[in-house]
């Protein structure tokens, strides 16, 4: 995607999930904003610096990522079309599966990018979270990919992740639940 398209694309996004002339959208945006401040400072550094573990090799950690999400829940598999059609045995090996990681850990990598930056952060994880309201992901789906993403993580770090790295990171994640959660409401109470 150019940039110019990210770009409108972004304003667009703004003008969806933050116009200030709704009452029931500008709770929504607040929600998003307090969803935000949960994150300090010192959890944003965490997950930014720990992130570049995962960082070097990507796809493979997404991969590695999905893999573990898969086995610990399979039924998980239905929620994407392109892999339902995928033997269980054939999906690691999948260019289906590598490009979905890919686009996975590019959407985490935009994340951590404006961690500094909680209006920027507050479109990257509502972009993402509203993205995935189309395949009914909840806020619980989003909370079963954490314990995959810690053990890859680890892995990354050489066993050196502390539990401080992973409350920032389970934090994070439980943000974007939330929002999801947020959205889901807003969607809802949309005539």
């Amino acid at each position: 995607m150019s940039t110019r398209v990210f770009r409108a694309v972004m304003v667009l996004t703004r003008k969806i999930l933050l116009p200030r002339k709704s009452p029931s959208v500008r709770i929504e945006a607040d929600a998003l904003r307090a969803q935000i401040s949960r994150l300090t400072q010192r959890q944003r550094e965490l997950i930014r610096t720990s992130y570049q573990s995962l960082e070097a090799e990507s796809t493979k950690n997404g991969l590695g990522l999905f893999v573990r999400l898969f086995a610990e829940f399979p039924s998980y598999k239905a929620i994407w079309p392109q892999f339902r059609a995928i033997p269980d045995s054939s999906l690691i090996a999948s260019d289906k599966l590598r490009n979905h990681a890919t686009v996975y850990m590019a959407g985490l990598k935009r994340i951590v990018a404006v961690l500094d930056d909680n209006e920027k952060l507050i479109e990257a994880t509502a972009r993402i979270a509203n993205s995935h309201l189309k395949w009914h992901i909840c806020k619980y789906h989003i909370e079963n990919m954490v314990p995959g993403l810690l053990e890859v993580l680890s892995i990354c770090m050489e066993g050196k992740m502390t539990e401080e790295v992973s409350e920032a990171w389970q934090t994070l994640y439980d943000i974007i639940g939330n929002m999801i959660t947020i959205q889901k409401g807003a969607r809802k109470s949309i005539p």
